[in-house]
């Protein structure tokens, strides 16, 4: 590996030794190989640094004193990184051999490109490879609700053509440096959840096109932090807190106009379902985040500010890669349909 290397890769880990010990060799088993490897420890309890120093001697580790979650996390840990791109992957992530060289592939096709992501498969039982889809990249309605391409979809080809998608997982994403720096990276207070298309969309406002690669292929072992460490409602709560406040950052004017009346009438009605179908952590939830946003409205608009400042693309450009019907309308509609077949 040279001494400023073209890639950095940034692993964000938090309390995951064996998914450490799992999927870190797919990363040193890379066919492109010059990349440095930064581990960022967000205050792990279970010896992943000790193991880390011992089994990876070559990757960096960095040890924060407190978890910061995947948004400022992955921030924190950028500030150690010398390549020119940075490719940000989960702990729970297998790479092919050829993820990087197919990433990079696409990154140097088109110097527009800001964001490149991959086709993400489903790992099964015992952590074997399926022909099930995580995700190949991902649209968003327009309210911010994200249509995921090709989720629990058998593969058989149909997402295996490079496109133009609203946005990329963090999970398995290749971003240029200086376009994360002039983002001011990951809205920090997201912790988690919707941190990944809000900075596709800020790179969208800059002119930047974001583009998946299906033949960069990675294995996930899905939710395999998030949903073992953390509470379904804390997570809604999270989701419906970072998407407001992601409207509010990346609209024009004239949309949020129209947008946030909607987008808070959509909420009234999913939070009227939740408490009839006696969901009333959940409801509890949703009404929390939009608080959130009430108490830290001047702040969400200072970094609108500077979000709307670096805009050199309108929103009719960007609204391209969003889906007219409201994802949760649809969603509620189906569960509705399906309780009554039951």
């Amino acid at each position: 590996m040279s001494s400023r290397p073209r890639v950095s890769v940034i692993v964000l880990t938090y309390e995951g030794k064996e998914l450490l010990r799992r999927f870190l060799p797919s990363i040193a088993s890379q066919t492109f190989r010059d990349y440095e490897v930064i581990i960022f420890d967000n205050a792990s309890k279970d010896d992943s640094v000790s193991f880390l120093e011992e089994h990876f001697p070559d990757f960096r580790v960095v040890v924060n004193q407190t978890n910061e979650g995947t948004a400022l996390g992955t921030n924190l840990g950028v500030r150690h990184a010398c390549g020119e791109l940075l490719l940000l992957i989960s702990n729970d992530m297998e790479l092919d051999p050829s993820f990087m060289e197919e990433m990079l592939a696409t990154m140097d096709s088109d110097s527009t490109i800001g964001i490149v992501g991959c086709k993400m498969m489903k790992l099964g039982t015992d952590d074997m490879h399926t022909r099930t889809i995580d995700n190949v990249g991902g649209n968003v309605d327009l309210f911010g609700f994200p249509y995921v391409r090709g989720h629990d979809e058998d593969d058989r080809g149909q997402w295996d053509r490079e496109s133009d998608v609203f946005f990329a997982f963090g999970g398995g994403m290749l971003v240029r440096k200086r376009l994360y720096e002039e983002l001011r990276g990951f809205d920090a207070a997201f912790f988690t959840l919707a941190d990944d298309i809000d900075l596709s969309w800020r790179c969208r406002l800059l002119g930047y096109r974001v583009v998946v690669n299906p033949r960069a292929v990675l294995h996930h072992r899905v939710s395999a932090t998030l949903a073992t460490k953390f509470k379904r409602e804390w997570c809604r709560y999270l989701a419906e807190r970072n998407t407001c406040r992601m409207l509010l950052k990346n609209y024009s004017a004239v949309n949020l106009v129209w947008v946030m009346p909607c987008y808070f009438l959509i909420l009234l009605a999913e939070v009227s379902f939740f408490v009839v179908t006696f969901r009333r952590r959940m409801a509890r939830a949703v009404v929390k985040a939009i608080a959130w946003n009430i108490r830290h409205l001047s702040e969400t608009l200072r970094e609108r500010r500077y979000a709307q400042s670096l805009r050199r693309c309108p929103d009719r450009i960007v609204m391209r890669y969003m889906h007219r019907k409201s994802a949760k309308i649809v969603v509620g509609m189906e569960s509705i349909r399906t309780g009554l077949l039951i």
